[in-house]
């Protein structure tokens, strides 16, 4: 769907008949300078002549005295005479001395004697005073004095009829020839766009000379057009002057063209507008999206593990505006982006409903992007979680669209610029996914996962979402075989990100760090979970650690990383230090984050000598973050530190209840409505009144009673754990299992739950009595 919203971007056409009109403009200017220079200039080659003229044009409007004043000034210049434009003079100062002759008369009687005077001055032999003065259309100044207002506006119209009229013929051919450059530098611009994020960053540092130089240029083309179209008209016909005054001017305004032209391309602006579904700008949705652009742009890189966004920072250089809020100001600007575009980047987004709005994204007048964003179409349905819990149907909070739209736009603005941060990413959508997962699905890692999935789809090349992904997929591996092959992904995304280094030096370096860190983590973690190769299996992550941390501090320590790099390149930093001593009683660097928090309570609590203590307190600092606390129940290096007392004494185990209990959880709903909430309720009715109750066959009801009867024969020291121990049997058991097996499986698969003393006590409630008589056995019997 390629169409332009009302009120954006001017199309092609309409930009090239704007320029049109303005060339048509610029050559009447100059066809017309000559002429009405040389209009303008013949009454100043008569100074006399003009200044009579305008002595008379006041004596006319009835202002004697300002003629007088006039003349009087005329004459005191050095090449006036005295006796210069002596009728008006003289005119002037008789309408001036009869007004007051008359105003002071004591009636109008007493004008007999002045009727000649009168006659020959004003063409009247009026009998009345009043009469005389209209007749000699003069005012008394002495009695009615002009106001302030006529005062200036009588000084402005003689500014503007002495000065600014000759000039006004000659200042529209300099805006003509003002326009005319700017026109053919923007034409320019196109051909030099676009301009990579390298030489954009290296113009920046001197943009402020390369602004003094080209308007220095601009400026010297502006004098040179002005002395051809004043000089030419006052030679006597010397072509060969003339021409290579014109040459030199052309060469100028050349030179003015392509100075501004590379000041236009190499100026990094973006020019936001989003409207609603009612067609009108939405200042708030514009600023929505303006900070979006800003997080995923702007931020510089986020998230030790795998990137939290993107890793671009290169728009924190950039001008991205809005319209303004008011309709004069939107008018005006309205008006002047007909000839002269808002930014070179434009993106309009139309909002069609909540769940659908489109994007464009113009570049210097031309279309360079048209897409529909669709929430059905994307599958961006899943609710996001709030802080609280997960959001019920009626007040689900969805996915934000406007993110979706702000990456497509950042990953055009990739396209022509080539920003470093995107992890080898080149696809709009796929750019969009991984936003989408990694900042509203930040703290729902099943929810984020598929879209991951989703943008390493679309686009193979895109690294950063590939980090992202295995990072989803093995958070909590906590057996040898996946730790081993998440090891491997990431030995072999190490691979790919040494050919991505050469197009995006500074996004591989991130992504390479990071990549590393996980690789290291998740070593540890496998030679806790294999067992049989603790100690070389440590050595070796000790020494992956120290190599990250000497390179991590030779990248910060180098003058050529950006500064906003820095910061996550120390967060790494500090968690390869505290992985460092891993397996050792050395002391780890202080944490500050809730992971760092949580490798010191790895560390303390697999030391050779052990610091328990110390472990559960950084364990309760990294439960801050949810993912943090519930990983501290699969953390392979944590296993033996859940076996302990004092583990179980901070954290102590959840105990499972009557309807976790396998079998009895699909029936809770019938089991509440019929008043059964315990195992003693249950074991009232006898098997064919639960079975008839709850509308199960025979031998269903059978294997449920006898775990029931189980649970209620557990003895009154293990009584808290019975529904635990029930579970544990029910899925344990199988046909043709002893007490004697199920005995031994005690120690391993309760350790964490119960202790010492009350796993032997389970154990020698399994082991007594005899085959066929102990209520295990009646269990054991009733399933097979």
């Amino acid at each position: 769907m390629n169409r332009t919203s009302a009120g954006g971007p001017v199309g092609a056409p309409a930009r090239a008949l704007a320029a049109l009109v303005t060339g048509l403009l610029v050559v009447l200017a100059l066809l017309a300078a000559p002429g009405a220079q040389a209009q303008t200039e013949e009454p100043t080659q008569d100074p006399t002549d003009r200044a009579c003229a305008l002595a008379r044009s006041l004596n006319a409007q009835a202002r004697p005295q300002d003629a007088r004043a006039l003349v009087d000034e005329h004459r005191a210049a050095a090449a006036a005479h005295r006796r210069d434009c002596a009728p008006e003079y003289f005119e002037a100062q008789a309408r001036t001395s009869l007004a007051t002759i008359v105003t002071t008369l004591a009636d109008d009687d007493a004008l007999a004697p002045l009727r000649a005077q009168l006659a020959d001055v004003c063409g009247t032999s009026a009998d009345t005073r009043s009469e005389v003065l209209a007749a000699c259309d003069v005012a008394v100044s002495a009695e009615q004095p002009m106001t302030w207002s006529e005062d200036v506006a009588s000084s402005l119209a003689g500014f503007v009829e002495r000065w600014a009229e000759p000039l006004r013929d000659l200042a529209l051919a300099v805006v003509g020839f003002l326009a005319a450059v700017y026109v053919l530098a923007r034409v320019q611009t196109r051909r030099l766009s676009p301009t990579r994020y390298a030489a954009l960053a290296r113009i920046g540092a001197s943009r402020g000379g390369a602004k003094v130089a080209a308007g220095a240029v601009v400026l010297a083309a502006t004098a040179a057009f002005v002395f051809l179209i004043v000089w030419a008209p006052r030679t006597s016909g010397d072509a060969p002057v003339i021409a290579a005054v014109a040459v030199v001017v052309l060469a100028l305004t050349a030179w003015a063209v392509d100075r501004v032209a590379r000041l236009l391309a190499s100026s990094l602006r973006i020019a936001v507008t989003v409207r609603g579904a009612d067609g009108k700008e939405s200042t708030s949705a514009t600023a929505h999206v303006i900070g979006i652009l800003n997080e995923l742009g702007a931020q510089g890189p986020r998230g030790a593990q795998f990137p939290r966004g993107t890793d671009v920072s290169a728009l924190d250089t950039a001008v991205i505006s809005a319209l303004p809020a008011g309709a004069v100001a939107k008018l005006l600007l309205a008006v002047l982006h007909v000839l002269v575009p808002r930014a070179p980047w434009e993106v309009s987004i139309d909002e069609e409903s909540v769940d659908r709005e489109t994007v464009e994204v113009t570049h210097n007048g031309r279309s360079a992007l048209v897409a529909v964003v669709d929430r059905d179409a994307l599958g961006l349905r899943t609710p996001v979680l709030t802080a609280s819990a997960s959001p019920s149907a009626e007040v689900a909070v969805l996915p934000d669209l406007h993110r979706m739209s702000a990456a497509l736009v950042l990953a055009k603005l990739h396209e022509v610029h080539r920003f470093p941060g995107l992890g080898g990413a080149t696809n709009g959508l796929s750019v969009g996914f991984q936003t989408v997962a990694t900042s509203d699905f930040a703290r729902d890692y099943d929810a984020a996962a598929p879209l991951l999935a989703r943008a390493v789809g679309l686009d193979s090349g895109n690294l950063a979402a590939t980090l992202g992904l295995l990072h989803c997929r093995f958070r909590s591996a906590s057996n040898a075989p996946d730790l081993s092959l998440y090891v491997d992904e990431l030995t072999a995304l190490l691979d790919r990100l040494e050919g991505l280094s050469e197009d995006d030096p500074a996004g591989a370096m991130l992504l390479t760090c990071r990549a590393r860190l996980n690789r290291l983590v998740a070593r540890i973690n496998l030679a806790f979970a294999d067992g049989s190769g603790t100690a070389a299996g440590l050595g070796c992550a000790r020494e992956l650690a120290k190599a990250l941390v000497t390179d991590v501090d030779a990248l910060v320590a180098a003058p050529e990383v950006p500064a906003e790099n820095v910061t996550l390149l120390r967060a790494i930093a500090r968690n390869a230090r505290i992985l460092m001593v891993v397996g050792t009683n050395g002391a780890p660097e202080p944490p500050l984050t809730p992971l760092e928090h949580h490798q010191a309570a790895c560390h303390y609590a697999t030391a050779p000598t052990p610091a328990l203590e110390r472990a559960v307190h950084h364990l309760r600092l990294a439960a801050a973050e949810p993912q943090l606390a519930a990983w501290r129940a699969l953390d392979p290096q944590l296993e033996q530190f859940r076996r302990t007392d004092t583990y179980r004494a901070a954290f102590p185990p959840e105990k499972d209840e009557f309807f976790s209990l396998p079998g009895i959880a699909r029936l809770k709903d019938g089991l509440t409505r019929l008043g059964i909430t315990g195992e003693r309720d249950l074991l009232a009715h006898s098997p064919a009144e639960v079975a008839q109750l709850l509308g199960t066959t025979s031998a269903v009801t059978g294997r449920l009673l006898a775990l029931v009867r189980l649970v209620s024969q557990v003895p009154s020291d293990l009584h808290p754990w019975r529904y635990t121990i029930g579970s544990w049997v029910a899925r344990t058991a199988r046909p043709g299992l002893t007490r004697a097996e199920l005995a031994e499986a005690v120690a391993e698969e309760l350790a964490e739950e119960l202790s010492a003393g009350e796993i032997a006590a389970l154990q020698a409630w399994v082991r007594a009595g005899s085959c066929r008589r102990s209520d295990l056995a009646d269990y054991l019997r009733a399933i097979t």
